[in-house]
């Protein structure tokens, strides 16, 4: 249990370095604009935390089996929602981010391809 705690706090810092940085990025103009570097800080984020719920599931696994350690559960599984509520806010805001750009991609590029063409105009004949 303590070779899995010292991995969960490597893990924990590690985690929180990356999300202070892709806010940091966030908060710039920049980097608000930027796809490519928000696209690869979210993978390095969610990466991050994917690996840090894994060794939480198992630390919590060990901590409900014995039954003297519920109240330990209860303050760990607290600071577990801390990690996932951050998690969650910063994702929203990048794929919010990504689709608005996507989207103004898109918009932009269907505005370069409209072909104006001017045509002749036909007189139409009436027959009685």
């Amino acid at each position: 249990m303590d070779v899995l705690k010292l991995k969960r706090k490597s893990l924990r810092t590690s985690f929180t370095d990356t999300a202070k940085k892709l806010k940091e990025y966030l908060a710039t103009k920049e980097g608000a604009n930027d796809g490519d570097n928000l696209s690869a800080l979210n993978s390095q984020l969610e990466d991050k935390f994917l690996r840090l719920y894994e060794v939480q599931n198992k630390i919590s696994d060990l901590l409900l089996e014995n039954t003297a350690t519920a109240a330990e559960y209860e303050a760990d599984f607290e600071g577990v929602d801390d990690y996932k509520d951050n998690f969650f806010e910063l994702k929203s805001k990048i794929e919010t981010l990504l689709n608005k750009d996507s989207g103004s991609l898109l918009e932009s590029s269907s505005k370069r391809d409209v072909v104006k063409l001017k045509l002749p105009n036909f007189e139409l004949k009436f027959f009685r």
